[in-house]
């Protein structure tokens, strides 16, 4: 294209893989699996693979969370026999694909890659069939890092030790029903309201899921909002508001893969234009790692400021995006990023370059903060030097004042309840605030009354009031006001 800076960075090439066999023969180790996706993508670029092997520079990984590697990308490299000149292992998250993406555009256009591999997956599936059958480590698997433990869903045990986990949370299933149930409130929605639109929401998710050759629902029944919303033996309820149905599903054995370039190498491998998809720009920011550190339970100040962002360096406005690809595991990540009525999801994020590449959908966004279009950055200018946000969201860098043992007269910001497998409710997960200080604290419920009003669908339980003590074993809890229990 004329005109065009020579190291624009694009995407050329895609790859998707999926095994859901249950065999224990079958179990396909991680590593194996996001080689699988890597040939794929070089086969999407359309040239000589034979080339395009030899032209990859970079490597950026996405780790699993099911078996931890000594070297991962190290062992990719050996199976796909090259030595990319800088290799390196990201964290668990669904922000780190892209943010691999952003990197690796960053990398091309400054000249320090030729061509960069983004890979990672998710092998919950196979891994838990492997320990049904006593078969950990699967049979053929590479040897695990003796210092890391697999991280298995659902494990709190496994997270840092520190005063959420001693009230019980820590926890995606905890964390984001504190937040759907913060919203609710905050929008004065009642929970009948909000159920049917998580369900509604939840349904037309399904209905594109089962449309997608490597989606793990590919080729099955949708589900209608009626059964995502409605409790069931199979759709029980795990942390009040959501549902089973509503919560991510990690039992997957699926990887992929991205493969980013310059224009000028690109031209130079015989990529036609019509795989090329530019990456126009991209922001990161965090919120606080602690929860209860974090300014409110309502919004996000960091996908906020991530989203503006991302726009902003790319030059482009939200009513010139085409398409959309909304990554989240629950509602209320769509709620707080865009207010919608209505640790590896790297499997998702390329399906956005097909939107893009050209005679279809012409720019589409990344809810994870990454744009990319058929089209160059307008003006035609190099991508971006560096993220424009800080590591922490702007504004959130104090956190919120908290007493790990609180005491006295307090009401309820937001809270969650988690339920047993028989259905009933075990345990309130609470996030309090004291009367006289604004001071916030965790606790869980004091009696069982307060556990039964919390559980309650009829009755709202934000800004109740009522008091909280330590037990002397480290948690604090809370009891509903007399007036509150009526």
């Amino acid at each position: 294209m004329a005109h065009l800076p020579r190291t624009t960075p694009i995407i050329v090439g895609v790859g998707e893989v999926k095994n859901k066999s249950l065999h224990v023969n079958d179990a396909i180790e991680p590593a194996e699996l996001m080689v699988s996706a890597i040939r794929k993508s070089f086969k999407d670029t359309g040239a000589n693979e034979n080339d395009v092997r030899s032209a990859i520079d970079g490597l950026l990984v996405v780790p699993p969370w099911t078996w931890p590697y000594v070297d991962l990308p190290g062992v990719i490299s050996k199976k796909l026999g090259f030595s990319p000149r800088h290799s390196q292992l990201g964290v668990h998250g669904g922000h780190q694909p892209n943010e691999w993406c952003d990197e690796a555009a960053r990398r091309v256009s400054a000249e320090e890659s030729k061509a960069v591999i983004i890979t990672g997956g998710l092998l919950h599936h196979v891994f838990a069939a492997c320990g049904k059958a006593g078969k950990i480590p699967p049979p053929g698997w590479a040897e695990p890092d003796p210092e890391k433990q697999p991280i298995r869903v659902g494990d709190l045990s496994a997270r840092e030790q520190n005063i959420g986990t001693k009230h019980s949370i820590g926890l995606p299933i905890h964390i984001y029903p504190m937040y759907e149930n913060s919203l609710r409130a905050y929008t004065r929605q009642s929970f009948e309201k909000n159920t049917f639109e998580s369900s509604q929401l939840y349904e037309a998710f399904d209905k594109v899921s089962s449309q997608k050759d490597y989606s793990w629902r590919s080729g099955e029944v949708p589900r209608d909002a009626r059964e995502i919303g409605t409790v069931t033996k199979k759709n029980r309820m795990i942390c009040s508001p959501y549902l089973l149905l509503m919560n991510a599903f990690n039992a997957v054995n699926l990887a992929a893969a991205c493969l980013i370039t310059s224009v000028e190498q690109a031209e130079k491998l015989g990529i036609p234009e019509e795989k090329w998809v530019y990456i126009l720009g991209g922001a990161a920011t965090h919120e606080r790692e602690h929860f209860w550190e974090r300014s409110n339970f309502h919004s996000s100040p960091a996908m906020e400021q991530a989203l503006d962002a991302a726009l902003e360096v790319s030059g482009v406005t939200k009513d010139e995006i085409d398409a959309f690809d909304i990554y989240s595991k629950v509602q209320s990540v769509q709620l707080v990023t865009f207010g919608f009525d209505g640790n590896d999801p790297t499997d998702k994020k390329w399906h956005i370059p097909e939107r893009a590449r050209p005679g279809k959908r012409r720019r589409a966004f990344s809810s994870t903060r990454r744009m990319s279009s058929s089209q160059p950055r307008k003006g035609k200018d190099v991508y971006p030097k560096k993220n424009p946000l800080p590591g922490i969201a702007i504004g959130e860098a104090w956190g919120t004042p908290f007493e790990e043992v609180a005491q006295g007269a307090a009401f309820i910001e937001t809270y969650t309840v988690e339920y047993s497998r028989d259905g009933q409710p075990s345990i309130g997960l609470i996030v309090g605030r004291l009367k006289n200080s604004g001071h916030r604290f965790l606790a869980n419920h004091g009696d069982e009354l307060t556990l039964q009003k919390l559980a309650d669908p009829t009755w709202e339980p934000i800004y109740q009031q009522g008091r909280v003590s330590g037990t002397g074993d480290g948690r604090n809890l809370f009891f509903l006001s007399a007036e509150s229990k009526i």
